[in-house]
C-alpha cells in the first residue's frame, strides 16, 4: 500500500506547479542578457552567449535550440539549455565499430528499434550533443541546486509542451551529471527521470601543483607515464610540431575532417557538427592548437 500512495503522490508532483517563474525563448538574444550572464557567469564556455549564438546559426538543419530561465519571485536563479533533435538511423547508429553496446545506446533501444522501422523519433536533450559535461543547466551562485532540479524538470516539462505542434516528444534526456549534481538531483527520480550510465568523459581537471606538462606526467603511474614518453617520442621523431593558430579559417575543412573522423567511431552518434562549427567555437573564445606533420604541413590532430 505504502507503494502505491508513494506512486500516486508521485504523480500528483509530476502534474502540479513548483511554484517558480519561467521564461521560455527561440533564441538565446531573446532573453534577459544580463540575467542570463548573472547566472551562468562561472558555468563555461558552452553557456556563453556568443557561442549559443553561433550554435543556432550553424545548426539550422540539425536540431532546434531552446532556452528557459528560471526565477523566484523575479530573481533569476537557474539557466536552461536544450537541443530538439530527429533520431534516425543513420544519426544513432554507428558504422565504424561493431559490437560497442553501451548503457546510453541501451537506453535509446526504443527509439533505435523505431529506426529500424524506418520510424523518426524526436528527442529533447539539455545540454550540449557537441561537447562533454554538463552545459545544460546552471545555477545562480547563491542558490541551493537541490531546491531547483524539480523547477528544471518542470521547465523541461513546459518546454516539450510547447513542441507538441512540431511532433511529439518521447525522450527527455539531461546531459552528463557531474558526481556532486548527481548527488543534488535525486529529487529527478520523483519525476521518472533515471540515471544512465555513460562512457567516461575527456574532460582532465588540471590540478594547482601541475604548472608545466612534467608536473603531469609525474602524477602518473609507470605505465601511463611510460605511454606518454613513448607518444611523445614519436610524434618527435615524426616531424610534428604544436603551435598556436591565428585564423581558424585557413584550417577549417581539416579541423571539420578531424571531427568526423571521431564522430564516425563513436557508439551513439544522434547528431554531428555542422561544417564550420569547429573553427567557428575556436574563434569565439576557446584556445586552440594544430599539430602539423611536416614536411606535408598537413594538420593531423586537432587540441582545444
Amino acid at each position: 500500500m505504502a507503494e502505491i500512495a508513494d506512486a500516486r503522490e508521485r504523480h500528483k508532483q509530476r502534474h502540479r506547479s513548483t511554484g517558480f517563474e519561467f521564461v521560455l525563448a527561440d533564441r538565446i538574444h531573446f532573453l534577459n542578457e544580463r540575467h542570463w550572464d548573472a547566472v551562468t557567469t562561472s558555468a563555461g564556455f558552452f553557456l556563453r552567449r556568443s557561442y549559443l549564438s553561433l550554435l543556432e546559426a550553424c545548426s539550422l538543419d540539425a536540431f532546434c535550440s531552446r532556452y528557459a530561465m528560471i526565477y523566484r519571485q523575479g530573481e533569476p536563479q537557474a539557466a536552461l539549455v536544450t537541443q530538439i533533435l530527429e533520431v534516425s538511423g543513420d544519426r544513432v547508429l554507428a558504422k565504424g565499430k561493431k559490437g560497442n553496446q553501451n548503457l546510453l545506446r541501451r537506453a535509446l533501444s526504443p527509439a533505435v528499434r523505431k529506426v529500424g522501422r524506418a520510424v523518426h523519433d524526436r528527442a529533447l536533450i539539455c545540454g550540449n550533443l557537441f561537447s562533454w559535461g554538463c552545459h545544460g543547466v546552471a545555477f545562480a551562485p547563491h542558490v541551493a541546486p537541490g531546491e531547483l532540479w524539480p523547477a528544471v524538470a518542470e521547465a523541461l516539462y513546459r518546454i516539450r509542451r510547447a513542441e507538441r505542434l512540431s511532433g511529439q516528444t518521447n525522450l527527455v534526456l539531461i546531459k552528463e551529471l557531474s558526481s556532486s549534481q548527481h548527488q543534488t538531483a535525486q529529487v529527478l527520480r520523483r519525476f521518472s527521470y533515471r540515471p544512465i550510465e555513460t562512457d567516461p568523459d575527456m574532460v582532465l581537471e588540471l590540478k594547482p601543483e601541475w604548472r608545466v606538462y612534467a608536473d603531469y606526467l609525474n602524477s602518473l603511474d609507470r605505465k601511463y607515464r611510460k605511454s606518454a614518453q613513448q607518444i611523445a617520442k614519436e610524434i618527435q621523431e615524426a616531424g610534428c610540431v604544436v603551435e598556436k593558430v591565428a585564423d581558424f579559417d585557413l584550417h577549417q575543412e581539416r579541423l571539420h575532417e578531424l571531427y568526423l573522423a571521431v564522430h564516425e567511431n563513436a557508439a551513439v552518434r544522434p547528431a554531428h557538427a555542422p561544417f564550420g562549427l569547429p573553427a567557428s567555437s575556436c574563434k569565439n573564445g576557446s584556445r586552440g592548437f594544430l599539430l602539423h606533420h611536416y614536411p606535408k604541413g598537413t594538420g593531423k590532430f586537432w587540441v582545444l
